[in-house]
């Protein structure tokens, strides 16, 4: 079965996803009144089921679980919400911007109506918005509001019996995602801010540089001592700077590369694709890989190197084209 005791009173388990990525990791931590469960996976039935199954390996029953922690809330952290809660009537703990994430983006709110203006803008054909407006319909109910029991800032500090847990605001995988930090320990739970031999995937949010954002991130975490890194893709390892400047490197690359591209004249973000991967895309990887683009572009027009044709923000509806800043 899935289940690892990292430390005595801290469990990680590996649940499915359906996707490329295949799997994402939840943790249980003990508390003096219980255990709190850190993100809930997709919460479809082949995640509840084993779920299920880890929970009653470790000896943890559904009522034992008192508190669930957010890292952030896309789909396959945040899908099982719901439901845990109402197995458990358990206190809900995530950030500040991640709550405004959620509701603005909620059905509720019209997720399509920002999503299709966006993607257009981006240059992708109407074929291409269709099929990646259809597979987000598969986790479009997700995007629920939540009102949780304990709002988070980053900077507060969550008792367990492994030692205090520290957050730390991380935006730029996710607008408000947090980090769990244990000092003691030298243990740093990562979620998505830092993966295992990959960089996590740059949201683009209109009005906001998540790629500056991300690399600020990176430089709140660098001066902690870390001699393990549990994220929730991949496994558990080490070298927290060596990654961090790696992945520094990496996104500079990407950003000359997207230079690069733009030397022939005006492109869209889509016309930039085929620069920096060489592959087809499926529905979400055409999603990721825009919303990259666009995020790297962000980033770049406000350091006056790149700027937009035609328009001034890609959720402008309208076509939009990049050229660099002579």
């Amino acid at each position: 079965m899935p289940v690892e005791e990292p430390a005595p009173g801290l469990l990680r388990i590996r649940l499915p996803l359906p996707y490329e990525l295949n799997h994402v990791y939840v943790h249980l931590v003990r508390r003096q009144d219980g255990w709190m469960l850190i993100d809930t996976g997709l919460g479809d039935a082949a995640c509840t089921d084993l779920l299920d199954e880890s929970l009653i390996e470790a000896g943890v029953q559904w009522r034992d679980i008192r508190d669930v922690f957010l890292t952030h809330t896309h789909p396959d952290h945040v899908g099982g919400a719901r439901e845990i809660l109402k197995r458990t009537e358990a206190r809900l703990w995530m950030s500040e911007g991640e709550r405004h994430w959620l509701h603005h983006h909620s059905p509720t709110a019209h997720a399509a109506d920002w999503f299709v203006p966006v993607v257009t803008a981006a240059g992708a054909s109407a074929a291409e918005v269709e099929i990646m407006d259809s597979a987000f319909d598969s986790v479009r109910h997700v995007f629920q509001p939540l009102e949780p029991d304990r709002l988070l800032y980053g900077g507060e500090t969550i008792s367990t019996t492994i030692g205090p847990l520290e957050t730390i605001h991380t935006p730029g995988h996710a607008a408000g995602h947090l980090c769990l930090y244990q000092r003691g320990r030298r243990l740093l739970l990562s979620g998505d801010h830092i993966l295992t031999n990959i960089t996590p995937n740059i949201s683009w949010i209109s009005g906001r540089d998540m790629l500056g954002e991300y690399h600020d991130s990176l430089d709140r975490v660098a001066p902690l001592e870390v001699d393990e890194i549990l994220p929730s893709h991949g496994k558990p390892f080490t070298g927290l700077l060596p990654w961090i400047a790696d992945s520094k490197r990496h996104h500079e690359e990407r950003c000359q590369m997207i230079c690069a591209a733009l030397n022939g004249g005006g492109r869209t973000a889509r016309d930039i694709l085929p620069a920096l991967w060489d592959r087809d895309f499926n529905a979400w990887n055409l999603r990721f890989a825009l919303f990259e683009v666009l995020a790297h572009l962000e980033h770049l027009a406000r350091r006056n190197r790149v700027r937009p044709i035609g328009g001034t923000s890609p959720d402008e509806g309208r076509i939009l084209y990049w050229e660099n800043v002579p």
